[in-house]
């Protein structure tokens, strides 16, 4: 009995040997599995090492690029700052007009620039231009600051009495007082009489917009405003009181001599301000003239009704109705220049490499109508075309030959008129003179244009 008991109790250790070893080659297994996940992620970890390195490579190639840019980039700032430091006084005559009375320019001077270092902020500003002269008998100086802001800043007066402060006292000179000009600020806190800038009788404004008509940024980024360009309200009263005193003084001249004074002062008006925002105003201007006109002709005729003295003055011309113009039997001899006749036309920036000076004559003959080495008929089609052929509507390259062409050939009685004229390439010249017959004429249209 002993014996079977103990063999009983050696077979249930064997057995519990048994699942022990088992249990070790699970764990052996689980193990393996680990380290094959490891080395996985190992892999894992090393493609991405290798996407970091290429990240790397890339951000490095951008940075030459962007080193590359810069290096040919033309540094707009400091030529401004060079250009308003050569013509400082030009620039207080137009802004700061009231100054320029008590300065006394012999004793204007520069001196070097000022770098301020916030610390309280952890920043760094650099005064513009920093000048030195006699005002009002004493030393003064001028701070210009320039600095671009797409957003209202609460202490920008502050920032700048403390630039003011500093040079207090380094030099110990008078500090005149600040003038901040800013194109936009919030209604709310300040009059919208006051926000913008006048310039040459033009007023520079940024209006708050929505997103689909916003301006945006060097980055690409809406900035929640449009800056719009328009003519002044100085720039339009003084227009109009001009017209006004010359119609005044033309109470008893003839109609003609009245539209012969009035035509000039109104189209060198509008030719000046036709590239910004102007469509309302010159309309606007239009009405005006028209009731001081319509004041005008009822003083000379004062007896007659307002219907004759509209009669005998406007007339349709042209099938436009309402054209204050002279007749002579019956045929117009003289018309005034309506404010709204001017096309608006933006003024288009000129490309970043373009130059007078490249050789690229026919982009600035066509964007000037006037070059120094291109004929002067050339340079005025040129930009009547807007740098197109006539006849096929390409624009012409730098190395096309262009002719002029007689619209209607001189060989039958067409006149040398602009109005008669055309640039054209020499191929499409060579094909309009054969269809509209003019090529055997006894004195052919290409004997007589001009080829450039």
């Amino acid at each position: 009995m002993l014996v079977n008991e103990a063999l009983i109790l050696v077979n249930e250790k064997i057995l519990l040997m048994n699942e022990d070893i088992l249990l070790i080659h699970e764990y052996f297994l689980l193990v393996n599995e680990f380290l094959i996940l490891v080395n996985e992620d190992i892999l894992l970890i090393d493609e991405y090492f290798l996407l970091v390195n290429e990240a790397l490579i890339l951000v490095n190639e951008d940075i030459l690029l962007i080193n590359d840019i810069n290096l040919t980039m033309i540094d707009h700032d400091r030529l401004f700052k060079e250009l308003l430091t050569t013509f400082f006084w030009e620039f207080l005559e137009l802004f700061l007009p009231e100054i320029t009375t008590y300065l006394e320019r012999d004793t204007i001077c520069f001196i070097d620039k000022e770098v301020f270092t916030d610390v309280t902020a952890g920043e760094k500003y650099e005064t513009d231009i920093l000048v030195k002269a006699r005002f009002r008998g004493q030393e003064s100086f001028f701070l210009v600051h320039l600095e671009h802001q797409a957003y209202y800043e609460e202490d920008f007066d502050l920032r700048m009495y403390r630039y003011f402060a500093r040079l207090y006292e380094k030099y110990g000179l008078v500090r005149l007082v600040t003038r901040i000009v800013s194109t936009f600020k919030f209604l709310d806190r300040v009059n919208s009489q006051d926000i913008g800038f006048n310039f040459l009788g033009f007023h520079v404004k940024q209006y708050k917009v929505g997103k689909n008509n916003s301006g945006k940024n060097g980055h690409g980024k809406k900035l929640g405003f449009k800056t719009l360009i328009k003519p002044s309200d100085k720039a339009i009263k003084k227009h109009y009181d001009d017209i006004a005193r010359i119609i005044d003084n033309h109470k008893s001249a003839p109609q003609e001599a009245l539209i012969s004074k009035l035509n000039p002062v109104i189209r060198g008006w509008v030719n000046y301000y036709s590239t910004v925002v102007s469509k309302e105003i010159f309309s606007k201007l239009g009405r005006l003239v028209y009731l001081k006109l319509k004041r005008w002709g009822k003083r000379r005729h004062s007896k007659k009704s307002g219907s004759w003295v509209a009669n005998k003055y406007w007339h349709t011309v042209g099938g436009e109705n309402w054209v204050f113009a002279a007749t002579e039997n019956g045929e117009v001899t003289v018309k005034l220049f309506k404010h709204s006749q001017k096309e608006i036309v933006r003024h288009v920036k000129v490309k970043g490499d373009a130059s007078p000076f490249n050789g690229n004559l026919k982009y600035w003959s066509a964007r000037k109508g006037n070059h120094p080495l291109v004929p002067k008929k050339i340079a005025t089609l040129l930009k009547k075309q807007k740098g197109k052929c006539a006849h096929c509507g390409l624009y012409f390259r730098e190395d096309d030959l262009i002719e002029i062409d007689h619209i209607i050939p001189k060989s039958v009685s067409g006149k040398d008129i602009y109005d008669n004229l055309q640039a054209l390439h020499r191929h499409c010249h060579h094909v309009k003179t054969a269809t509209d017959n003019s090529y055997d004429r006894h004195k052919s249209d290409t004997e007589t244009n001009v080829m450039w």
